[in-house]
Parts: structure tokens; sequence; C-alpha cells
């Protein structure tokens, strides 16, 4: 992350034609207590965050903060660091934890506070990325011959383990309700695509070079983002296998990183000095643009059903701290 200390103060006609303004919104700003930085990763449709923090120790641990905004700090017990990436309606919270020898497995945090500790049974390293209200977990994993390889592990502890036919790795990152998986793969050729594997199993890509995406919706559309030059752009795929690419407004650096269950795209943008903010794609292709107060650079990280998003932000100090955005309504002048 850039942390250059510049912010974007001109706009120009083009830019705000297409950015809505009329809306209001509550940004909520948030730090793990006793930590130096706060990194969010995920909140669920009630509004409960999880992520990561450095602890004055030390070590990384993670957090799960309720919408209330009380937090809690875990630790898988006797890990040399834990790293919380996804939680599920049932504030279930997946991850992977690393050894005293450093190497990663997986971990489920159950509502009550018990974790379930878990490897792929051929890994070496194991990396879960992202669990469903079923309690199925998806993520990737490695061998002592090689890979990445995706897996899906099914909330009874079973493993299917898959590959994009022809791809020398992969790596599984998102997955939704429906058992859909949307991931990225290395090919033959030196480039990086992204695929969709369906709940029966089969698999189809999407054809962008540079591919990698963030997130998957409930009705399947893909976000993330590709390079198609020197460039980074951001794309949805439709249902049916459509895709739109998409610049912020005075961006050539543009990360999707979560869609709502209405459409709405959450992301970060680069402008012209480097300095990071933070996007709404709406469905009809507007943009609402925002920024943390005070923030010199602004990165959401996920957005749940309703609208509501969470991230980081870095101040004037260079400390990094986590928000919840409410969702936005209409506001009356």
């Amino acid at each position: 992350m850039s942390r250059s200390s510049l912010r974007m103060g001109i706009c120009t006609s083009a830019f705000l034609s297409l950015v809505l303004t009329g809306y209001a919104q509550t940004i909520t700003t948030f730090d793990v207590p006793d930590s130096f930085d706060t990194f969010p990763e995920a909140i669920n449709p009630a509004g409960d965050v999880t992520g990561e923090y450095v602890s004055l120790e030390g070590p990384l641990r993670s957090f799960l903060r309720r919408a209330n905004g009380t937090i809690i700090r875990f630790n898988v017990e006797g890990s040399t660091g834990t790293s919380a990436k996804s939680i599920n309606p049932s504030d279930e919270i997946v991850g992977n934890y690393t050894d005293k020898n450093f190497l990663s497995h997986g971990f489920i945090r159950k509502r009550d506070g018990s974790f379930i500790a878990f490897d792929q049974p051929d890994a070496f390293n194991t990396y879960p990325m992202a669990l469903n209200a079923s309690g199925q977990v998806t993520g990737w994993y490695t061998t002592i011959a090689g890979g990445p390889h995706g897996f899906l592990r099914s909330r009874d502890g079973q493993f299917v383990t898959f590959d994009v036919p022809g791809a020398l790795t992969t790596f599984a990152q998102a997955i939704n309700p429906a058992g859909q998986i949307t991931g990225y793969y290395f090919a033959p050729d030196n480039h990086y695509y992204c695929f969709v594997r369906n709940s029966n199993g089969s698999i189809g890509t999407i054809h962008l070079s540079g591919c990698f995406p963030q997130a998957m919706a409930p009705s399947g559309e893909v976000v993330g983002f590709y390079e198609p030059d020197a460039h980074v752009k951001g794309f949805v795929r439709n249902r049916e296998g459509h895709v739109i690419s998409f610049y912020a407004p005075g961006s050539l650096l543009t990360v999707p990183v979560g869609i709502s269950a209405e459409g709405q795209i959450l992301g970060r943008f680069a402008d012209a000095s480097g300095v990071f903010h933070a996007f709404l794609r709406n469905a009809n292709g507007s943009f609402t643009i925002f920024d943390v107060s005070g923030a010199i650079q602004t990165s959401p990280y996920a957005i749940n059903p309703s609208g509501e998003a969470t991230g980081q932000y870095v101040d004037a100090n260079f400390m990094v701290h986590g928000f919840v955005r409410s969702r936005e309504t209409k506001s009356h002048d």
C-alpha cells in the first residue's frame, strides 16, 4: 500500500458528472484495544466485522467486532500468528494460523469462541479464504510436491480438491451461499486468469489476462480486477458470463473488492498521485466516492448484502485503523 500523504483535491467536470451526490453516510472508525494497526477483512449481514491486528506483543492476531461496537480479540492457542479472513451470518470465522515451524493451518472459530483446526489431508500448508452460511470453506493448499490447489471443505470436515484443467496452480478465493467458488489460476502461457467453479464441480474460466477475482455475489456475479496493459482495471462478470470492465473516475488503478445483493460494487482506486480512495459503483454505472475524514489513504475490503462496508484507513501518522460505513440513504436537503 502506498503511504503518500497527498490527497486528490481537484476533480474535472467529467469526474463530477459520474459521481452521485445528495447521499448521506455514516462512517464509524475503530481500533482493536492495545494494537498498533487494525486490518478489517470481512463483514457479515448483521454488520459484524472480522480481521487482524498487530498487537503490542508483535504477532498478528485476529478480532471480531460486533455491530454494537464490542471487540473480541482472539488467537489460536499455541500459534505464532492468527489471520481471520471471512465471517458468515452465524458469526463463524475462518482463517489461517502459523505454528512454531511457520507452517500454515486452517481454523474455524465458532460463535461460542471454540476453535476447529484443520488441514487438507495432503497439505504442507493450508490457506482457507472464505466460508458461506452453510459452513462450506474454500481456499488453497500446497503440498511437498507443489501446488497450490483449490479445496472445498464441507461442514462435516470432508474435503474435495480441484484444479482448473491445464492450470499450473489454482487459488480459490471466494464462495457464495450456493457453493459456487471463484478464484484464479496460473496458465502455461505465464498469465493469471479467473475461474468459476459451480456447485456440481464444473469449472468455467474468465479469460481476462492478469485476472484476480475478489468476491462473488449470492446470485453468481463475480467482481475483481485485471491488468490489460500497464494499468489495473475493475470488472464485473454476470451470471450469463458477460464481462463489464471499468475504471473509477480519475483512476488508472481500480480494485473492486465486493458486491452487495443490489449489485453495488465496493472498491478502492488510486488517483494520479498514488493516493487510495474508496468507491461504490451502482448498478446503473454511476459512482459514489468517499474517504474517511482525516485519512491520507482509504482502502475498503468488504461489503455485506445490505451495503454496509468495512475496510482500513491510514492517518497522518501512518497508523492503520478500521472503519465501518453504513448503507447510504438518500438525503433530503
